[in-house]
Order: structure tokens, then C-alpha cells, then sequence
């Protein structure tokens, strides 16, 4: 049983934590170590709870043990941006960590000079790599966009840890994982070390993909797709699991943040919701529907495509049958050309004649010296070029219509996690959310394929609804019209009513 200060003990008859969590502490510790052992079975580790629980610190701690037993071993920490993970890892988490745990190393690290790119042991401030006495090497990078992971295609790697996992896109995330493929040797048995992906998060919603592999283990792009348990592991670790090296003042300002957040960052749990999700309300209202269907053969089937220049570009088959959206398949891929999209929608949708583009439909771009719209076109393919509209009105009309659509739970697994995490833009210095325009992030690109579904059946096939900014503001001027012409006659009225003072209103 853990020791039990006054601090702990009010938290305990607070609520806010339980004997159980504290005494089940160890047992979760020891858990994490079996995982990490050579002859497990284990080969995907996640890391997941509250804020400032050690999560990083042991994981990191993990990689350089491997790096140790595995003499000419490499190693990859990442984040969704260099600067993340310069900032919270080279900056902070690493160099503490050899200090504290490993000070033989520590002089490597911290004497080394920041201008020098080519030190053989040490850190190597140009590549961002800190390699040890025996060969082996830990790589830090960013991963946030699909040029950063194409970089890294040309290594292979023992160990990738990827932190705040929840912000890395999950293709790029797959992308990784196919460098994860480098054969080491114990140092001392000569036994072949397992290869190993660990992922830390403070939990977001079980729409994540984080959520899908590693507690419903299901493909997050393809429910067909089998995964296997015994490869998988988490645990969860929270504050109090590390509340000898945090300020009881933390634990406290964490118990005053709203429950949402409390569910998160306090007590790790996975949320139903997301902070700042766009459609938010209408998921909670259960405005939608997710189930099996097949396509009608009696109605016309689309495409629409959300493209992306240098990440993730998306493509959604769906028909539009009496006021509802049958979403039928959906596709997620980064630095494709038009032939590939051409050929998918061909071969495993021949129905498809008519695709709807974004307003930068006409730009020249796929690898010629067309727009996307001639490409399209000189396919067979008719094409719709999405409405240009202020982002706040898209997502007012998408949000109307979530109610209509229907999601095919075999095949759009992927865009429902798009829609339901999509956020308003954070803005991290007030932490606020500005409920103008949408976050990009990895969820981006399927939600606005799926705000262009709506926007353009709205504007070119069931227009009766679609207003564009002009005839917006055109309505909003007449509204406003009508309540000012309302409060003149409601002044009339008190100024002709008997016993009204005028002189009085004249001389103030």
C-alpha cells in the first residue's frame, strides 16, 4: 500500500482519486517493464493519461536503455513538429533525463557545440541525432506533414516514439511504421531485439485513432483489417502516479479546470466529446446515423475531394437520395497525382460521372500544366466546383445537415474520426477557440471533403437552400431593415401617447 500523506488523503475523501488507483501503482509499473521485455509479444506500447504523469520521461527513459543493450541501434523520437519535440525533448525531457539517470552520457549531451554538425559521438545539433559510445543513435524529428515523414524513408529504425501521438496524422503515422525494421543484437546474449512503436498521449476522444487500434483494436482506415491483441499493450498513467516529483499545487489547479478537462489531463480517461469539437452538439444529439447499407442502383453516385498540397488528400463516394447523404466509401492518401484518384474511382466505382472540387478546383496543379478541373475532365468525369464561401458558413451548413447523412460503418471509419474530432482553431495563448474557422490538423482534410459534399449538392443539384455570402449579407441587411423600421415605430408610438414630454427628450 503507498504511503498515504495529508495531501493524498484529502484527494482521497474528495473524490478525486481512490486507494485503489494508489495501491494498484506498482503493479502498473511492472506491467510497463514486462511489456518492454525482448521475448513479449508486445510490439505497439501505448502510454496514455493525465498531465505531468511520467509518461515521457519513462518511455524516453525506455529508448535509451535499448539503445544501450543494442550496440549500432537507431532510435525515433517525434512529435507533429520539430520545434515540439525540440522544445519538450532535446530542450528538456533528454539531457534531464541523462543527468539525472545516466551522467557518464550527460557530458555528451551538454558539451557538445550547438554549431557543430559533425560530431561522431554526442549530439549532433545539424541532424538533431544524439549517438552513444556504441553506434547507436536516437533520431529527433517532426513528423507533421507527409515531406517530414518521406525524409525519414530511407532509415530504418529499432524503436519509434511517437509523443502527443494524438496530433500526428494517422497516415503518416502508418507511413512511420513501415521504417520500423532494423535487425540488433543484445550485446551480451547476441539475441535479435524486438522491433518496437511506443505512443504517449493525454487522451483524447474514442473517435481517435489511438483509441480505435489500441482498445477496439479495429484499422482505423479499414475495419477489415485484422489486429492482434497480444501485440498490443497500454497503461494508463495519471498525476498521482507521480506525486512525489510534481507540486501538490498542480494536482490542485487541475481539480479546478472543467470537468472535460479534468476527465483528461486529471484522471486520462478518453472523452465521448472533443474540447472545442465543431459538430460537437449535433454528435451528442445523436444527429446521424452509422450503419450498414449499400449502394441504390436507381440514384446517381459522386465524388468529392478535399485537396492537400503537401499532406493528406481526401476523396468520399456518396449518393444523394430525397434530402440525405449515403456516404458510401472513403480514401485518405498524401502525394498522389490525379492518375491515382482517376483509376481508384474507375475501378472500384465505375458509377461515378460527376465530381465536385473545392473552389481551387481550377488551380494548375497534379503534376501538369492543367487545372485539376481539365485533368478531371479529359477523364470523363464531369466536374462541380464547390461554392466559395465564408469557412463559418460552410460549417453552419454542414452542422445543419449532419442530421441527413448517413456513414457506411464498413467503409467510412476514417471520416467519421475526421468529423467528430474536427475543432474550432485554438488559440493557445488565450486558450480560446475561434469559432470562425476550423484547426488544420490531421482531421481537417476528411471533415472539409465532407463540408464540400454539402456545400456542393447544395449549390448545383438541391440549390433551394443554398445562399451564397452575398445573398447572406443581402438577408441579414433586410432582418436588420425590418428590427430598425420595428424600433421607429415602437418610438412613434411613445411619442404619441398621451402625457409624452417632448420638450423634455429636446433639451437632453
Amino acid at each position: 500500500m503507498s504511503d498515504i500523506t495529508p495531501f493524498i488523503a484529502k484527494l482521497i475523501k474528495d473524490g478525486i482519486i481512490t486507494q485503489e488507483q494508489l495501491d494498484s501503482k506498482f503493479e502498473r509499473f511492472n506491467s510497463i517493464n514486462k511489456a518492454f521485455e525482448s521475448d513479449n509479444t508486445v510490439r505497439n506500447i501505448l502510454l496514455y493519461g493525465g498531465a505531468r504523469s511520467s509518461k515521457t520521461f519513462r518511455a524516453t527513459n525506455k529508448v535509451i536503455v535499448r539503445a544501450l543493450l543494442y550496440p549500432g541501434s537507431r532510435h525515433l523520437i517525434a512529435r507533429d513538429t520539430f520545434s515540439a519535440v525540440r522544445s519538450s525533448m532535446l530542450e528538456d525531457t533528454f539531457p534531464k533525463l541523462l543527468r539525472l539517470k545516466y551522467p557518464s552520457l550527460y557530458p555528451l549531451f551538454a558539451k557538445t557545440n550547438k554549431k557543430d554538425a559533425e560530431n561522431k559521438i554526442g549530439m549532433n545539433w545539424g541532424t538533431s541525432t544524439f549517438t552513444f559510445p556504441n553506434g547507436s543513435m536516437i533520431v529527433f524529428k517532426g513528423i507533421g506533414n507527409a515531406k517530414d515523414v518521406e525524409k525519414l524513408l530511407g532509415t530504418e529504425y529499432m524503436t519509434i516514439l511517437i509523443d502527443e501521438c494524438n496530433m500526428c496524422n494517422y497516415v503518416s503515422v502508418q507511413k512511420l511504421r513501415t521504417r520500423l525494421a532494423q535487425k540488433c543484437y543484445h550485446h551480451k546474449t547476441g539475441k535479435e531485439g524486438k522491433l518496437l512503436e511506443i505512443d504517449i498521449c493525454n487522451p483524447p476522444s474514442k473517435s481517435s485513432w489511438i483509441y480505435k487500434e489500441y482498445f477496439q483494436l479495429i484499422n482505423p482506415l479499414d475495419t477489415t483489417v485484422k489486429l492482434y491483441e497480444n501485440e498490443y499493450f497500454h497503461c494508463q498513467l495519471n498525476p498521482i502516479d507521480n506525486i512525489e516529483n510534481i507540486p501538490e499545487d498542480f494536482i490542485i489547479r487541475l481539480t479546478r479546470l472543467p470537468k472535460s478537462q479534468q476527465q483528461r489531463f486529471l484522471h486520462g480517461e478518453f472523452s465521448d466529446i472533443v474540447d472545442g469539437g465543431i459538430f460537437s452538439n449535433e454528435i451528442t444529439m445523436k444527429l446521424h446515423q452509422i450503419g450498414k447499407f449499400k449502394r441504390n442502383p436507381s440514384y446517381e453516385t459522386f465524388a468529392v475531394f478535399d485537396i492537400g498540397h503537401s499532406d493528406a488528400t481526401s476523396l468520399i463516394i456518396f449518393q444523394y437520395i430525397n434530402n440525405k447523404w449515403y456516404i458510401l466509401d472513403y480514401l485518405e492518401q498524401t502525394q498522389k497525382t490525379w492518375p491515382f484518384y482517376s483509376d481508384w474511382i474507375k475501378n472500384k466505382h465505375p458509377y461515378v460521372k460527376r465530381i465536385i472540387f473545392p473552389h481551387d478546383g481550377e488551380v494548375t496543379e497534379w503534376g501538369g500544366g492543367t487545372t485539376r478541373r481539365a485533368r478531371a475532365e479529359e477523364d470523363g468525369f464531369e466536374v462541380l466546383i464547390a461554392p466559395k464561401m465564408r469557412q463559418m458558413n460552410q460549417i453552419d451548413l454542414a452542422r445543419d445537415n449532419l442530421q441527413n447523412c448517413r456513414f457506411n460503418e464498413e467503409t467510412t471509419g476514417r471520416l467519421w474520426e475526421c468529423v467528430s474530432n474536427a475543432t474550432w482553431k485554438h488559440d493557445k495563448e488565450n486558450y480560446q477557440f475561434d469559432k470562425a474557422q476550423m484547426e488544420h490538423d490531421e482531421f481537417s482534410h476528411g471533415t472539409s471533403a465532407f463540408i464540400y459534399m454539402i456545400t456542393g449538392i447544395k449549390k448545383w443539384i438541391d440549390p433551394k437552400e443554398y445562399l451564397t455570402d452575398e445573398e447572406l449579407k443581402k438577408r441579414y441587411e433586410q432582418e436588420a431593415n425590418k428590427l430598425i423600421e420595428k424600433a421607429i415605430d415602437k418610438d412613434l408610438e411613445m411619442v404619441l401617447s398621451p402625457g409624452f414630454d417632448l420638450s423634455r427628450v429636446v433639451n437632453e
